[in-house]
């Protein structure tokens, strides 16, 4: 008892007050029940975004290679429809058309690969097949992929999810009509 004569648990127990406390637990269940079914439905589409990202990048790495490749060929085709020397040169080398009295010498071709024991300036090449992919479309922050494991795992999502509805159901049966 105070001096006031009132009692201090009847001041706690007092209606608003406990209106307040079950519309902060209700608020509370349904963030809870936010916070696993947003993940269980934003998460596979988001991993699965990022996989035809990543495919779009390796499709733009091999059509850059294939226009590089056809640049070199119309090149090629050019100079060899108008150039006799390089037609000649050709036809030497691909068809085996020598002269009398000429000899053909083997040459080892050194190619530049992504192995830099291979040759000794591999590293100054710039491979396009060594580019990096980015994995994580710029900009985005997304959680660890051990989340997959619980938020897109075909076994366990669905049991999140039912998890986090039957939660909010709760909220709502027990606290709904009060936090309102």
């Amino acid at each position: 008892m105070d001096l006031s004569g009132k009692d201090r648990n009847d001041e706690t127990r007092s209606p608003t007050n406990s209106r307040h406390r079950g519309a902060v637990v209700f608020w509370l269940l349904l963030l809870m029940s936010v916070a696993a079914l947003a993940p269980c439905v934003l998460l596979p589409e988001w991993r699965q975004l990022q996989a035809l990202q990543l495919a779009e990048q390796a499709q733009q790495v091999r059509v850059g290679r294939m226009q590089e490749l056809v640049g070199r060929e119309r090149t090629l085709l050019g100079a060899m429809r108008s150039d006799p020397a390089v037609a000649g040169r050709i036809a030497r080398r691909d068809l085996g058309f020598y002269a009398d009295g000429e000899q053909a010498v083997s040459v080892g071709v050194v190619s530049f690969t992504a192995d830099a024991g291979t040759s000794p300036d591999a590293s100054s090449h710039t491979v396009l097949a060594d580019l990096p992919l980015d994995p994580v479309p710029s900009g985005a922050v997304w959680p660890d992929p051990k989340y997959d494991r619980v938020f897109c795992d075909p076994d366990t999502r669905p049991i999140i999810m039912i998890m986090s509805v039957g939660l909010a159901a709760v909220a709502f049966a027990l606290f709904g009509r009060r936090a309102s």
